[in-house]
């Protein structure tokens, strides 16, 4: 070997052919940026742009995602919002039903007491006067009847009624004049009932009252 010349590897230059030069004077060797190696990128690399998709969010965590290409926009009512009604009576506009609860003037005393409605075994507390019931077309079971002290439910009536769609259905509940009487339900104008029951009930004291009076007359007389 000659004297001078540094020993050479396998691959060429110092310690091996195409090896880097050494360095003189203890100079560091360049970094990556310097000798052209693209830089390195910390974390996830970045999708090409042919990959992004339109309409989808280019950072993870975004909430706002569209639709995908061909489909509507869904819109979501927000949470705890009201409830669209059924279609079956939300598009015609109508109620289905109607009930209209009624008293006979003299019994004042059903002025303190709300009537209860129940359709299909639904219960709800009703006024007197029209009440519009939200049901869809088809057939029902109505239960309308008064809370009252003695009896607890008075003028209990029932009726099976169809409702068609495109219209309410109009209905009349009157409460009984004599309390143990049943109510009356239906279309249509309905009737008291109890009258006679309630004029009976009120003839006997009369009668009596006036029995009396006639003996104490005749009494007197002799």
């Amino acid at each position: 070997m000659n004297a001078g010349v540094p020993p050479h590897g396998p691959y060429g230059g110092p310690g091996g052919p195409g090896g880097p030069a050494p360095q003189q004077g203890g100079q560091q060797p360049l970094p990556p940026q310097q000798q052209g190696f693209p830089p390195q990128r910390q974390g996830f690399p970045s999708l090409p742009d042919h990959l992004h998709q339109p309409g989808r969010p280019q950072h993870p965590g975004n909430p706002q995602q569209a639709a995908p290409s061909g489909y509507p926009p869904v819109s979501r009512p927000p949470y705890g919002g009201p409830q669209q009604p059924p279609a079956a009576y939300a598009q015609q506009g109508v109620p289905g039903l109607v009930i209209t609860t009624k008293y006979f003037p003299l019994s004042w005393m059903f002025a303190f007491c709300k009537p209860v409605i129940a359709v299909d075994g639904h219960e709800s507390r009703g006024v007197w006067g029209p009440n519009p019931i939200p049901v869809g077309p088809g057939r029902h079971h109505v239960h309308v009847h008064v809370p009252y002290v003695f009896p607890s439910r008075t003028g209990p009536a029932d009726l099976v009624v169809d409702v068609v769609p495109g219209r309410p259905t109009e209905l009349q509940y009157k409460a009984p004049v004599w309390t143990f009487s049943a109510g009356s339900l239906g279309e249509g104008e309905q009737k008291y009932n109890g009258v006679g029951i309630l004029v009976a009930v009120m003839a006997v004291p009369i009668a009596l009252l006036v029995l009396m009076l006639l003996l104490m007359i005749v009494v007197a007389a002799a």
